[in-house]
């Protein structure tokens, strides 16, 4: 216990620092934005997304927490999950949409199908990015469109490369300078390795988003359109420049 008290000491204080130095509050509409695109269940029943979102949410959440109390490269893996996670089941949404989805029944007499058994953990029933989910969603007719003139498959791409070394390599937040062997003590509040994680976590909204909007355009009707034509004027008028171009 007394370890678990030092390293609550430190880590609220890192909190304190993280909260007088950072735009607590603007962060914190991308933490709640994944969850917000389903508030309003502007999209006709697609419980796979909707997890997706949800799911999205819980990890963000998680990494924030971790990120305000020092634990930047752990706060950052959580973000490659976030990415992993939503675009796996993106690709068994659309095939349920699609009607490709197996399904089966077991010995026991229970119905179930490729994508609850991944979400039981079933090794055998993991999509390969590149095999799977991107060879699927990349011929998708908006999502096409928007990649052709914007690069959004190079964007997904590069934020894996970036989040790949907080899952395989060693992050410099993890070891003190000239150290031969890592370390997971967290010491004080370091705005750099703060800023990067924002950056990743803006990143993450926005491609989650984007797929969303051009996979559902119904998501334009929702009340949290405003919020996040505010947050990402840019990237909304890439998307509707898309729609609006024949």
């Amino acid at each position: 216990m007394q370890h678990l008290e030092q390293l609550l000491i430190i880590a609220n204080r890192i909190r304190k620092d993280t909260e007088s130095n950072c735009n607590i509050n603007n962060i914190e509409r991308y933490i709640t934005g994944f969850n917000s695109w389903t508030r309003d269940a502007p999209v006709p029943t697609r419980p796979i997304w909707e997890t997706a979102m949800f799911d999205a949410s819980a990890i963000a959440h998680a990494s924030y927490f971790l990120v305000v109390h020092g634990f930047y490269e752990e706060a950052c893996s959580l973000i490659r999950e976030i990415i992993d996670g939503f675009l796996t089941r993106l690709y068994f949404d659309e095939r349920d949409r699609i009607g490709e989805l197996e399904k089966w029944q077991q010995k026991d007499g229970r119905s179930t199908n490729e994508y609850w058994e991944w979400e039981s953990g079933d090794e055998d029933n993991y999509p390969n990015y590149k095999k799977d989910i991107k060879k699927l969603m990349e011929g998708k007719g908006l999502i096409k469109k928007y990649d052709k003139k914007y690069s959004l498959w190079n964007d997904i791409e590069e934020l894996f490369r970036k989040l790949g070394k907080f899952v395989h390599g060693r992050p410099e937040t993890r070891h003190y300078d000239f150290a031969s062997r890592s370390s997971s003590n967290i010491t004080e509040f370091k705005k750099k390795h703060f800023d990067e994680w924002y950056e990743y976590l803006k990143s993450a909204y926005c491609i989650i988003s984007i797929l969303s909007l051009l996979q559902y355009k119904e998501l334009f009707d929702s009340n949290y359109i405003k919020e996040f034509k505010e947050l990402e004027p840019e990237i909304y008028k890439k998307i509707i420049d898309i729609l609006t171009t024949v």
